[in-house]
């Protein structure tokens, strides 16, 4: 029943009730992989309003241009240097010019109800055409120090925006006291792609994702490879970068699969990995704790003397380790998918 073209670099979608519906603007890049979140809210907003999606070209040479100058900023800083605010706030609105969104001709800015962009733009958006709508962005990288910068010295998100959704729920109140709307909206699992696959689970430990330098991730991996060639005992353990389906079929494939936060942030792959029903051992965190249920829904490691111990202990209980993630993925679609975060979006923008 819906319409999907293509018009330029923009995708029109256009559903049967498009008089009776508000109409909505999503404003992502042409990654894939970057965009999953506004993606997927996009795809199931859908069955509730008019989408038009605007995919903005993947970081053009102008994006490198003020992002360098703010992760230059955030060097010295951490160097003990001192930057007033204000000069990197003026700098940035030389470098960082309002981009204009191009729409179908038959498409008015006008018609918009409510546009919503975020991570990773971080480019600032001309939206004075937009006057009839709300304007939200969804802030993902905050935990990131220099992206925050990016969010509040660059591109002012809570300046250019009515609403701010955080998905990281210490940063609402940072907004809030910069004097923008904002709520928690966590990341999620899309059931289109974190689905459980019959396939046979031919590996133990599953780690996939990017290992930073001198990070706390790299360092707990490190220390696990030394510990399994240690043990003597055969243990197969696969350290992954994979997306999308090729992504979500090594996660079925595994026992436990890993999740080892960067900056001590709620991350997607929580929600990838119960979504897709297998088992998940995270680090602790405070945001995990608060939507999920340890031993319940998922288990949590403290130390890395804990990690090793239940890493043994999952691996030689399998009927408990198969319930924990059954249950957690029986709770993540009836409470955590981005239907319900586009849900959420709707209720709060009224």
């Amino acid at each position: 029943e819906r319409l999907l073209r293509v018009v330029g670099g923009t995708r029109y979608v256009k559903t049967p009730l498009a008089k009776q519906l508000p109409w909505v603007l999503v404003i992502t890049i042409k990654d894939l992989y970057s965009n999953i979140p506004l993606s997927s809210i996009a795809y199931y907003l859908m069955d509730y309003v008019n989408v038009v999606v605007v995919e903005l070209d993947s970081i053009p040479l102008r994006d490198l241009i003020h992002r360098g100058f703010v992760r230059l900023c955030f060097s010295l800083l951490r160097r003990g240097r001192s930057i007033p605010c204000y000069l990197i706030r003026d700098v940035c609105k030389i470098l960082n010019r309002p981009v204009k969104i191009d729409l179908p001709k038959k498409v008015p800015p006008e018609m918009f109800d409510l546009v919503i962009t975020g991570d990773p733009i971080t480019s600032r958006l001309y939206l004075k055409p937009f006057r009839n709508a709300i304007k939200c962005y969804y802030a993902y990288d905050d935990p990131r120090p220099w992206i925050f910068l990016q969010h509040t010295l660059d591109a002012e998100v809570h300046v250019d925006y009515d609403i701010v959704f955080s998905a990281h729920k210490k940063f609402v109140k940072i907004y809030e006291n910069l004097g923008a709307k904002s709520y928690w909206l966590p990341f999620a699992a899309d059931p289109r792609i974190n689905r459980p696959w019959k396939v046979n689970k031919d590996l133990d430990l599953l780690f996939i994702g990017n290992i930073p330098s001198g990070s706390k991730r790299a360092r707990i991996l490190f220390e696990l490879l030394k510990w399994i060639k240690g043990i003597g005992k055969k243990l197969s353990f696969m350290i992954a970068r994979a997306f999308l389906h090729d992504y979500a079929y090594l996660i079925n494939r595994a026992k436990i699969v890993l999740n080892i936060s960067t900056w001590n942030e709620l991350t997607m792959r929580i929600f990838e990995v119960l979504g897709s029903g297998s088992f998940l051992l995270t680090d602790e965190n405070e945001e995990v704790k608060e939507l999920f249920i340890p031993r319940q829904h998922l288990d949590i490691f403290k130390s890395f003397e804990d990690l090793k111990d239940k890493i043994l202990y999952y691996l030689e209980n399998d009927s408990e380790r198969a319930n924990i993630a059954a249950q957690g993925h029986k709770y993540v679609y009836a409470n955590h998918t981005y239907r319900h975060r586009a849900l959420f979006i709707l209720k709060t923008v009224g």
